[in-house]
């Protein structure tokens, strides 16, 4: 009996890094994908090991998962050991992995408290250092790009709702103007001279108000912050009458969404 000491477990757990992080980046564009992120790791050790007693880094160096009386780990520990063991193991700042380092049987935290431990398949068989220190940097290089990809996701999803959110803040200015206006154009006779006292996001910028000559028909143009040359139209004609148009509509000095 051959227990796996801490670099060979350490290199293991990289690859392991390395097929999660894969995974969670291609869930990131699903639909759920927020909530299933989380639990993918938990998930993914706890069907390797019950499946296979075995995962995927563990398997590219020759080792399993066992109980400490050398027999296949019931569903029970297999839960325990990959799920509230690692959870403990790492809120101590990663500490219950350590430990393996200095223990008799090279066990972490959670191998105790699964009651486990980590073997090599084949005693006799020697894992060339080459392929742990490639794993292992293999492994942290995978954490990076992984936290650096995730942080762009975030990053793109953050600005997209943002502008999504000043367009509806464009589109609700816009539209909430025109009673101003219609009252304007009554107590005046006409809406010649109508000054549009919008507050838009900084992204808009200022709304457009374009008066046919008779002063009988307005229309007012908010430009949307997430496409850019397209504004947002309403008119005197607010019952059936607005939409989207081109920058070019806008400032032409038509007094119409069409």
């Amino acid at each position: 009996m051959k227990y796996a000491g801490f670099w060979v477990r350490w290199a293991a757990l990289m690859i392991d890094g390395i097929v999660i992080a894969l995974v969670s980046v291609a869930l990131n564009f699903v639909p759920m994908g927020s909530i299933l992120v989380p639990v993918l790791p938990f998930a993914y050790f706890v069907f390797m090991v019950s499946n296979h007693q075995d995962t995927l880094g563990k398997r590219a160096l020759g080792l399993i998962v066992i109980s400490e009386n050398f027999e296949k780990l019931t569903l029970g520990r297999i839960l325990t050991r990959e799920v509230l063991g690692k959870i403990i193991s790492s809120i101590i700042f990663n500490l219950g992995y350590l430990i393996a380092a200095f223990t008799s049987r090279k066990q972490a935290l959670h191998d105790y408290i699964g009651k486990s431990v980590v073997i090599h398949k084949d005693p006799t068989k020697e894992n060339k250092v080459w392929i742990i220190v490639v794993a292992i940097f293999a492994g942290l290089l995978a954490i990076v790009v992984f936290f650096g990809l995730l942080s762009s996701i975030t990053l793109v999803s953050l600005n997209s709702a943002r502008m999504k959110a000043n367009d509806a803040s464009v589109k609700s200015s816009v539209t909430s103007a025109v009673p101003a206006i219609i009252s304007y154009g009554k107590a005046n006779g006409s809406f010649k001279g109508y000054k549009a006292n919008l507050v838009l996001p900084e992204c808009s910028g200022k709304p457009i108000v374009n008066v046919s000559a008779d002063g009988k028909n307005f229309a007012i143009f908010g430009r949307l912050c997430s496409e850019e040359g397209r504004y947002f139209c309403v008119d005197d004609k607010v019952d059936v009458e607005y939409g989207y148009v081109s920058e070019e509509q806008a400032k032409s000095g038509k007094p119409s969404c069409k």
